[in-house]
């Protein structure tokens, strides 16, 4: 509910701020999971700060290869071209349809992508308290997070924040893993997750999202500014 004496100009500062509330909230509970978190207020800004570690990973560790794990949600921020100018940096997508291949051919690819030094991938949810929910046929997205690559990317949009893991489940469907991860012994920082304020991947691989995490209401607007922002964190 949005009082409308507001302006869109008001609307804007708070979502923003409600967005802002909601990266504090799971920023909190990364750190304590040993999980590196950054908020990108837009998809530029996801797709600055994925080039920025890309590069960092390959420049300053040496680490030479990039293995993506589903790439449909993250084709919205147009990743691939972008990465395909780091020169020395190989990535490995393994799109090819099973039908297309042989099968050997084919779990060759998806192996190698997983073993990857950097893994980039999108989980379907994440939770307010830092657990990170995936559905996954084949087990290669949730394994290259798990073990394997030397450094993970995983990219979110804010449609798929919950505030519990019931909420998740409740919303899922299929074969699905939920990981509550501590980085590796000697690798603090292994895994980066990146929150988008933009809407990303649904659960369930195509399905509208169910729920609006950000849903803002705005009271009567008090003299000279905004008024009280209330259930910014309305997940189910």
């Amino acid at each position: 509910m949005i009082h409308e004496s507001y302006t869109q100009g008001q609307v804007r500062i708070a979502k923003a701020r409600a967005f802002e509330a909601l990266s504090k909230a799971i920023a909190r509970r990364c750190r304590s999971r040993r999980i590196s978190f950054a908020s990108c207020g837009s998809i530029e800004a996801a797709r600055q700060k994925v080039a920025e570690l890309v590069a960092q990973f390959h420049e300053e560790d040496g680490l030479t290869t990039l293995g993506v794990g589903d790439i449909r949600p993250l084709r919205r921020l147009d990743l691939l071209g972008m990465l395909a100018q780091h020169t020395g940096l190989e990535i490995l997508l393994p799109e090819l349809p099973r039908y297309e291949a042989a099968n050997d051919d084919w779990v060759d690819r998806l192996q190698a992508t997983v073993m990857a030094d950097i893994f980039l991938t999108s989980p379907d949810a994440v939770t307010t308290s830092g657990e990170i929910f995936s559905s996954d046929d084949m087990g290669n997205q949730v394994g290259g997070v798990i073990f394997g690559p030397r450094r993970v990317i995983m990219v979110v949009g804010r449609n798929r924040v919950h505030k519990s893991l019931d909420s998740v489940l409740a919303e899922s469907r299929g074969n699905s893993s939920v990981i509550v991860y501590g980085a590796m012994e000697g690798y603090k920082d292994r895994v980066h997750l990146l929150l988008v304020d933009a809407d990303l991947k649904p659960l369930g691989h195509g399905r509208a999202a169910a729920h609006e995490p950000l849903r803002v209401e705005l009271l009567a607007p008090r003299a000279g500014g905004i008024g009280p922002i209330q259930g910014v964190l309305a997940q189910q």
